[in-house]
């Protein structure tokens, strides 16, 4: 770490080293600069990992089935291999960021604060299972899917699959063995799938005092530019951006909440921009969302300290108990996105806490 009274760098890294992952090493590089009074801004890079769960790696399960060709113009029958992977590696992501802040003192809770974060994520070797519907009209020897597609396979690569102990379905290992196949189509998980996420958040938040307490209004929201993705190393991006059970655009949050010497009150307003469903044909927009919440709290037994003692505290999630937007979710086979929706509906909750 290095610093001085207007900036400070900090460099940090981790080494890992697994038994059936082999070893990664993963760096940060952090900088904060003050140039003036009230102003911060700080950046980051860094990379981080994720190991593979121990059901993907359990292949017991796995199956290996004949079918016909999943694509009209290639007629014939492939071979499926299906399941989990023992030879599966770890996920990675490198991801940057970059923030602005800027306050209206340098008091713990400021009257104005704002905050602004640019940030960029990579991810890269996710693990997912090819997605067969991708092929589409394609044709199965097209080089985009040669990561899981082998055509033509060998006399001794059909033998090995038909002769397999998890061969699956009514075809026999000799029925198996005297056919002839276009390809073999290997859906098992992988570590191909790569996704981009670059997007904004912003924060604000304004508090005054007044002749009864204190009236707050705050902010929070996420600006999405970029939300792309691709299922194999040869295949190009694909933005998902504003499509079903991926990100949306635009988010947004605005509170305005009071205090009045031991009551305090809270109304919070919550939007999601609509997006479109590109799997329906033909394709169908989904609407956008807004709910709205109330929270009212009391301080039972007050102490020293404001923010401690006994408190009850009511609040109502969705108080219109608006519906989410209708989607028919191919996916869960629900009538609506479980990714960016909720479908409780309104929800009453009151509580009883304290702070020590």
């Amino acid at each position: 770490v290095c610093s001085s009274d207007l900036w400070e760098l900090a460099a940090a890294g981790r080494y890992e080293d697994y038994s059936d992952f082999g070893h990664a090493a993963v760096p940060r590089l952090a900088l904060r600069w003050t140039p003036l009074s009230g102003w911060r801004f700080l950046g980051s890079i860094g990379q981080s990992i994720r190991t593979p769960n121990l059901p993907d790696l359990n292949t017991s399960r796995n199956t290996v089935t004949v079918a016909p060709s999943p694509t009209v113009s290639d007629a014939g029958n492939v071979i499926y291999i299906s399941g989990h992977y023992s030879g599966l590696k770890e996920e990675g992501a490198t991801n940057a960021a970059l923030e602005a802040i800027w306050s209206s003192d340098s008091s713990p809770d400021p009257a104005i604060r704002i905050e602004a974060q640019a940030y960029a994520i990579d991810y890269y070797g996710r693990i997912q299972a090819p997605d067969l519907s991708e092929i589409g009209t394609h044709s199965l020897f097209s080089p985009t899917f040669s990561s899981f597609v082998t055509p033509y396979p060998s006399a001794t690569y059909v033998a090995q699959l038909c002769r397999s102990p998890q061969l699956y379905g009514k075809i026999t290992a000799a029925q198996c063995l005297a056919g002839h196949y276009l390809a073999v189509i290997d859906l098992r998980l992988e570590n191909n799938d790569s996704l981009v996420t670059q997007g904004l958040d912003l924060q604000g938040q304004w508090t005054t005092p007044t002749s009864w307490g204190t009236i707050t209004v705050k902010e929070i929201g996420t600006y999405v530019f970029r939300y792309a993705d691709k299922s194999t190393h040869t295949a190009s991006f694909e933005s998902l951006l504003n499509t079903q059970n991926s990100a949306i655009n635009l988010q947004a949050h605005a509170t305005v909440s009071t205090t009045w010497e031991r009551l305090g009150a809270g109304f919070t307003t919550n939007f999601s921009h609509g997006y479109r469903d590109v799997v329906s044909k033909p394709t169908r927009p989904v609407a956008s969302w807004t709910t709205f919440d109330l929270q009212v709290s009391y301080v039972l037994v007050p102490e020293a300290r404001p923010d401690h003692g006994w408190v009850v505290e009511l609040s109502v999630q969705n108080i219109k108990n608006s519906n989410p937007p209708f989607l028919i979710n191919y996916v869960e086979r629900l009538g609506y996105d479980e990714e960016n929706a909720d479908p409780l509906g309104r929800v009453l909750t009151l509580s009883l806490h304290k702070k020590w």
